[in-house]
C-alpha cells in the first residue's frame, strides 16, 4: 500500500463518502502494468473496494490503448469511478468511493448515476416456463440527439419515461410469440440464420417486428411497440455524450462488430463474423441495458428522414404519410465497422427487408 499524503496533487481531487465501508484516505494500490495479464490484479482490487492507480508507461502504445478502452468499459460495468491523473496514469475507484474533480469524459457523473439508478426498475414478463422477457424502466429526461458532422442538426429532445427490453429479442422469445394467434401477418417460427436460443433473432423485417409486438400485446393486455429513434438513442446514451456509452473507443472485449479496423485497432481474430448471445460481454449501460452497440441492428418505429430538420423534439416517432417509406435501424451489427455502431449512428432499410444482422428490441409505456 502507498500513502496519499505523499501525493498532494491527488489528495486535492479525492473526497470520500461517509459510508463506514469507504476506504480510508491514506490507502491505495499503485500498479505499473507490464502486460495485459496484469489486468487480473486490477479486477481483484476493484472486488475489494479499493483504489487503484494504474501506470501504463511500460506498455506499448497499442496495448496501452486497449487497456484504457477495457478499463473504461469495466469501470462503468461495476458502477465505479475513473479519472486520468496524467498522460500515462489512470485512477480507478470502487463504487463506494466518490471522487470529485474532473472525471473521464466517457463516464456519467457519479451523482447523476446515483440519481438515475434510484429510478430504474426491472420487470420480468413470463412468456413461457423458463422464458422471461426483461423490461427496464428508462427514466425520462432531455438530451442532445445526433452528432456532428454525420447526424445533424444536433438538437435537444425531451423523452418521457418508458420501458425498453434489456436485450434484443432472442430466438427463444421469438418462437413463443410466433406460436400465438396471428394478428396481421404470419411469422416464421425460426427465421434466423445463426441459430441459438439465446442469440438475437435476425432475418426479421420491420413488419415482422410489429407483428411480434401486436401478438405480445394481445397476449398480455398491454401495448408493446418498437421504440422511437429518439427513445433508442436516449436509452443507449444513458447520459453519456461519447461515441459509445462506454467511451470514445470500442474494442472486441466490449461489443461484437468488425474489429479489423476502427477507433481501437483490434486483431483480425476479433471479427467473429456471427452474432453472439445476448449479454455475452456482461456489461450494461447506466440505465441497465445491454448489447446496444453491434451484434444486430435494431428496428425503430420511425420512417427514415435524411437529417433531423423538422424532427420531433418530444421523443415521439417521426412518421410520414408514405407507408412505402424506408424505416430506421440503430446500433450497428457484427458485420459493421465501429463508426456504424456509434450511439448516434442511423441507417435506413426497406420495411420488408430481412437480413442476418438485423433484429429488434421492444418498448412500452410506463408499467404501474
Amino acid at each position: 500500500m502507498s500513502n496519499l499524503a505523499n501525493l498532494p496533487p491527488l489528495e486535492k481531487n479525492l473526497a470520500y463518502s461517509s459510508s463506514p465501508h469507504a476506504l480510508p484516505l491514506t490507502e491505495f494500490s499503485l500498479l505499473k502494468l507490464n502486460s495485459l495479464g496484469d489486468m487480473v490484479q486490477v479486477v481483484e482490487i476493484m472486488r475489494r473496494n479499493k483504489i487503484a492507480i494504474i501506470i501504463l508507461s511500460n506498455l506499448e502504445e497499442k496495448t496501452a490503448k486497449r487497456v484504457r478502452d477495457w478499463l473504461n468499459g469495466y469501470i462503468v460495468a461495476v458502477d465505479g469511478i475513473s479519472q486520468w491523473l496524467g498522460e500515462q496514469t489512470f485512477l480507478l475507484a470502487a463504487h463506494k468511493i466518490k471522487i470529485s474533480g474532473a472525471l473521464s469524459q466517457s463516464l456519467i457523473n457519479p451523482r447523476q448515476q446515483e440519481a438515475i439508478t434510484s429510478k430504474i426498475k426491472k420487470i420480468l414478463i413470463k412468456l413461457a416456463d423458463n422464458n422471461l422477457l426483461a423490461m427496464i424502466s428508462v427514466p425520462g429526461g432531455s438530451f442532445a440527439m445526433g452528432s456532428e458532422p454525420e447526424e445533424t442538426p444536433v438538437h435537444p429532445v425531451t423523452v418521457q419515461s418508458f420501458y425498453l427490453s434489456q436485450y434484443p429479442i432472442t430466438q427463444a422469445q421469438w418462437r413463443v410469440i410466433a406460436a400465438l394467434p396471428q394478428v396481421n401477418k404470419k411469422l416464421d417460427a425460426n427465421p434466423a440464420y445463426f441459430l441459438g436460443d439465446n442469440l438475437p433473432v435476425e432475418q426479421v423485417s420491420w413488419e415482422d417486428a410489429l407483428e411480434f409486438c401486436a401478438r405480445l400485446s394481445q397476449k398480455t393486455g398491454r401495448t408493446y411497440r418498437l421504440p422511437s429513434e429518439a427513445e433508442w438513442e436516449y436509452a443507449c446514451r444513458a447520459g453519456t455524450k461519447t461515441r459509445f456509452w462506454f467511451g470514445q473507443d470500442i474494442n472486441s472485449d466490449l461489443a461484437n462488430y468488425d474489429g479489423n479496423s476502427g477507433y481501437g485497432k483490434d486483431t483480425e481474430e476479433s471479427f467473429l463474423k456471427k452474432t453472439t448471445p445476448v449479454d455475452y460481454f456482461g456489461i450494461k449501460n447506466p440505465f441497465g441495458l445491454a448489447d446496444l452497440h453491434g451484434n444486430v441492428w435494431e428496428w425503430c418505429a420511425d420512417h427514415w428522414h435524411r437529417d433531423y430538420q423538422g424532427a420531433p423534439t418530444d421523443g415521439s416517432a417521426w412518421l410520414s404519410q408514405d407507408e412505402q417509406h424506408l424505416r430506421v435501424v440503430r446500433g450497428g451489427s457484427w458485420y459493421d465497422l465501429p463508426r456504424f455502431c456509434r450511439s448516434a449512428c442511423r441507417y435506413s432499410l426497406n420495411a420488408q427487408r430481412k437480413v442476418n444482422n438485423i433484429g429488434f428490441r421492444i418498448a412500452c409505456d410506463p408499467i404501474n
